[in-house]
């Protein structure tokens, strides 16, 4: 029986996650290349290949101080339908929190949307009416 412990960037790299967030950052991190050899305890030397999706650049980790972020949840795996449903999940988060605006604060409690240009938003009100604009605009879809 072989008694070597598995690293967590071996579960991520079997796993096949393309994303993990930093908590440390508080971002977002695409994995660019894993470049790693494994010794006989299972532990990674080499590199690890990161690029923050907000921006430009990419940066090299060193594995096991990656391997040590992911055992200690400073960096998180993310699902990959995560990535791929973000859209939706942010408008289900949105239509969640409405509904919940509505029951606590009441459809005439001040409400200050940042939005651009977008400065009518005003009451909870007025995003119920947005709610019900949007849910009539997907069924017409």
């Amino acid at each position: 029986m072989n008694n070597t412990s598995c690293s967590s960037l071996a579960a991520l790299e079997d796993s096949g996650a393309q994303f993990v967030y930093n908590d440390t950052e508080s971002i977002l991190e695409k994995i660019l290349d894993v470049n790693a050899e494994y010794d006989d305890k299972g532990m990674p030397e080499g590199t690890v290949t990161v690029k923050p999706v907000a921006w430009n650049d990419s940066f090299e980790v060193d594995a096991e101080d990656f391997d040590t972020d992911l055992h200690n949840n400073i960096r998180n795996v993310i699902d990959p339908s995560v990535i791929e449903n973000a859209e939706q999940i942010l408008i289900n988060l949105g239509l969640n929190n409405l509904i919940e605006d509505k029951r606590v604060l009441g459809p005439a409690h001040d409400y200050n949307l940042q939005h651009g240009d977008v400065d009518e938003v005003t009451e909870v009100r007025d995003l119920l009416a947005v709610e019900q604009i949007y849910q009539a605009d997907a069924v017409a879809e």
